[in-house]
């Protein structure tokens, strides 16, 4: 039996974390949940946390660090299950003490998709075959937007996680066989999976998931094709022509099943088939097939789908309906309608946003002849998905002023989500603010907030104009004429600040005013105070993205549930923070004359450059272990700031000279990027300088000539690092090597001390 070596006493089975070289307790290893060729994974609880379970991956391979790797950059996907942590524990096998590796995942409560095939009785009912469909298509399209392709999906791998509201929702799991896009071809996985172009010619790219996902949907609504026999497409023939699926789903695994890949759907495409995306054909039957997307004109009364209902709203833009469909009297949709053009451009903008589930849903768009004054006019109406619970300033009003911190905080990540897909598309809103933010009623009943009216949004780097509502324009919108995404973040802040604590007209002043009034009066909590900070960040290029803003802790509270402040190892990086100058200064140590100028020199060389955004740090407080910084490395490229090579200069300085950090990984860190510089290489082997090993030093700066990069070379700052190191450990042979290496131009004044010493001349 495998027990943790710093818990032999604790049960046999008491887990502890590295953490800085100490080690602290975080969870108790609890029953085996399964295991295979990767290792096993065992339901662990967390310590002073009873009812919060966790999964833990443990194996002796170094493979689960590839997963790890993967699966934060997979950390945003709602539908790929979610990675907490990686360590590394002591583990007693045959009498001796190995290294395990261990990657904390995210609990599934409902166990694998093929455990809840096999209690079904072997087959699925297909609107939860629907369901789960939707989810892994929805999975698949993020990891193959990454560039990824998962190798080995089967029901197996396909884990059903409890939501908040009791729904299982299926998630991606197991990307140990997982592998960049186009990379050395190899074909891995289970064969029962396998595409055709797999088995035949050895190549595995995103079309064999989609054939894989139509295997596993075949699973789910017949049973195991080895019940069967026969190729996957004689099997599919033969239950279809007994009517055992219905002709969506049959039309949707011969779309998987497509034998050529370059025709084979993707899985962006499969999530627009009639199988998954039952809404609009939920509301339009064939009998309403003349309301196309596109649309065609059609005379007034004629070929009528829908009768025109209440008035809801109006506006500059013209009027929206609440309207019902012919022959469904329980189907709404929303019908915004105008004599203007301007109603084409905002169609063909929510077309592109179709599929994502925090824009409102397009739904066609056609003209009709409406009679205005004694004369015909074109109308041009735009079918919208209906929002029964209003827009969000009625939701606002309704509820005094103010809505529930949690409330505001579900709404906020909904509205996050819907920018980061519209600014990923080259977008701007542009009028951001609550009367455009819909709430639309899901099927378990909870209201779900959708980005609407895109009637003033433009795409990204047009020509400059300002548009929108004053009260939600940013500093750079009125001061110099530019709106782009940065703007719509602002907005954002404002739209959260009126959730919280009413209109700020209510206030007076200045949005910075407002909200250093209310975190004064302490009338929000400190997680939303930074995030409005964040927010209300007054220069537009250090405004962080809606991406990055995902990750702030008002709004990513799961890890923040499971993992406490005690547990911030494996917590969640939250965003928005800078560190005291402190955090990056290293261990006081006895210096002379000259080590002390130097070190104050690059010192503030280094605190000019590394302190200079906020939005890559965090407080020496929310970061205490190397794990930490680890996790925020990750969200650092998931946000896409690591291909920053200052950014990338930033996080190895502070990996280099935190408390924190670890001088091996920022190497990694370093040795990762092509945008080599001086001032990095100068970092790290400042900290291997001034660490428990300074010899290190000296292969560091072998490696930094093999660069030969110019920027790179070594400069002022890196002599004198070296002939410190030569100085701590008497080799001033070495000493004087390293001053024929160093050039006239770098011989001044601050290197004296360090060439005095070398020549033995104390």
């Amino acid at each position: 039996m495998a027990v943790c070596a710093g818990a032999y006493n604790l049960l046999h089975n008491h887990n502890q974390l590295m953490c800085g070289g100490k080690q602290r307790e975080y969870w108790i290893r609890g029953p085996l949940l399964g295991e295979g060729s990767y290792g096993r994974v065992y339901k662990a609880t967390l310590i002073n946390s009873s009812s919060s379970f966790i999964a833990v991956k443990t194996s002796l391979s170094e493979t689960l660090r590839k997963e790890f790797e993967i699966l934060v950059r997979l950390y945003d996907c709602p539908h790929v299950i979610r990675c907490l942590g990686y360590h590394t524990t002591q583990e007693y096998y045959d009498g001796r003490f190995l290294v395990s590796n261990n990657l904390l995942l995210e609990y599934a409560s409902g166990g694998t998709l093929l455990d809840r095939i096999e209690k079904s009785g072997g087959r699925l009912p297909e609107m939860e075959v629907r369901a789960h469909t939707k989810s892994i298509l929805r999975g698949l399209r993020h990891i193959h937007g990454l560039g990824f392709v998962h190798c080995d999906l089967k029901p197996e791998n396909v884990l059903l996680v409890a939501e908040n509201d009791g729904n299982l929702t299926a998630k991606i799991s197991d990307f140990g066989l997982s592998k960049e896009r186009r990379t050395v071809p190899y074909v891995c996985g289970t064969r029962a999976y396998l595409s055709p172009e797999a088995e035949l010619y050895g190549t595995q790219e995103e079309p064999s998931d989609v054939w894989a996902l139509g295997c596993v949907v075949l699973e789910m609504l017949v049973g195991p094709d080895n019940a069967w026999g026969g190729a996957k497409e004689e099997i599919l023939a033969l239950i279809i022509g007994r009517k055992m699926i219905s002709e969506d789903a049959g039309d949707f695994l011969k779309c998987c099943f497509t034998s050529d890949p370059d025709r084979r759907p993707t899985a962006e495409s499969l999530l627009l088939h009639s199988f998954v995306d039952d809404y609009a054909k939920h509301l339009f039957s064939s009998a309403n097939a003349s309301l196309m997307c596109g649309g065609k004109q059609r005379e007034y009364g004629e070929g009528v789908d829908w009768i025109r209902g209440p008035l809801l709203g109006e506006g500059s833009y013209g009027r929206v309906y609440k309207a019902t469909l012919i022959n469904s009297s329980s189907s709404f949709i929303a019908v915004k309608t105008s004599l203007s053009e301007t109603l084409r451009k905002e169609f063909e903008i929510l077309v592109r946003l179709y599929d994502c589930p925090h824009v409102i849903r397009c739904l066609g768009y056609h003209t009709t002849q409406e009679y205005y004054d004694g004369r015909f006019l074109v109308s041009n109406n735009l079918l919208l998905e209906y929002a029964s619970g209003g827009t969000l300033l009625d939701r606002i009003e309704k509820s005094g002023g103010r809505l529930p911190e949690m409330e505001v905080r579900a709404h906020t990540k909904s509205i996050l989500r819907g920018l980061r897909h519209i600014h990923g598309l080259g977008l701007v809103h542009c009028d951001l603010k609550p009367e455009n933010v819909l709430l639309v009623a899901e099927n378990d009943g909870n209201l779900t907030a959708k980005i609407s009216d895109f009637g003033l949004s433009k795409e990204r780097g047009t020509i400059p104009y300002v548009c929108g509502t004053r009260a939600y324009l940013s500093p750079e919108a009125e001061l110099y004429g530019t709106q782009e995404e940065p703007s719509d973040v602002w907005a954002l802040g404002c739209v959260v600040l009126e959730m919280l604590v009413g209109p700020d007209n209510a206030w007076g002043g200045a949005k910075e005013e407002i909200l250093a009034l209310i975190i004064g009066r302490k009338m929000i909590s400190e997680d939303a105070g930074d995030f409005l900070k964040c927010c209300f960040t007054s220069d537009p290029d250090r405004r962080p993205t809606a991406k990055s803003l995902l990750l702030h802790s008002f709004v990513d509270d799961y890890a923040k549930h499971l993992f406490s402040s005690a547990n911030a190892s494996v917590e969640d990086a939250e965003y928005g923070f800078t560190p005291p100058p402190h955090a990056l200064t290293p261990p006081p140590q006895k210096q002379t004359q000259a080590e002390s100028q130097l070190h104050a020199h690059q010192l503030e060389h280094h605190h000019t450059f590394v302190l200079s955004n906020p939005i890559l740090l965090l407080l020496e407080t929310k970061c205490r272990s190397m794990p930490h910084l680890m996790q925020i490395h990750a969200r650092m490229t998931v946000a896409g700031l690591s291909s920053d090579p200052l950014a990338h200069s930033r996080l190895v300085a502070f990996c280099a000279l935190s408390p924190t950090g670890d001088l091996d990984y920022s190497k990694r860190l370093l040795i990762s990027t092509i945008n080599h510089n001086a001032f990095s290489w100068n970092i790290v082997i400042r900290a291997a300088c001034d660490g428990h090993n300074p010899a290190e030093t000296f292969l560091l700066y072998k490696q930094m000539l093999g660069v030969g990069n110019f920027g790179s070379r070594p400069d002022n700052y890196t002599y004198p690092l070296l002939f410190k190191t030569c100085a701590r450990l008497l080799l001033f042979d070495v000493g004087r090597q390293v001053l024929v290496h160093c050039s006239v131009k770098h011989r001044n004044e601050r290197l004296g001390g360090f060439v005095t010493f070398v020549n033995g001349e104390r």
